[in-house]
């Protein structure tokens, strides 16, 4: 099974460990990755709300680079 990148309409391969190819990950803002690497680790074994903060973390990172790709009308 392969995995892709989570990044909105891209679907370049990439290791089940990141969360975007390397272009799209280039796009998202340093803070923000630095959101996303230390929100990972404070995920507990079990999927429960020891994620939210990563859930939040990487969904704001897809927003990020959803935004470059096609910002929203004003």
């Amino acid at each position: 099974m392969s995995h892709h990148c989570h990044a909105l309409g891209c679907k370049a391969a990439c290791p089940p460990r990141w969360l975007m190819c390397r272009a799209c990950w280039a796009q998202v803002p340093r803070d923000m990755q630095d959101e996303v690497y230390r929100t990972v680790k404070l995920r507990g074994p079990c999927c429960d709300a020891t994620w939210a903060p990563w859930w939040r973390a990487q969904a704001n990172a897809i927003h990020h680079v959803a935004m470059l790709k096609a910002p929203s009308p004003k």
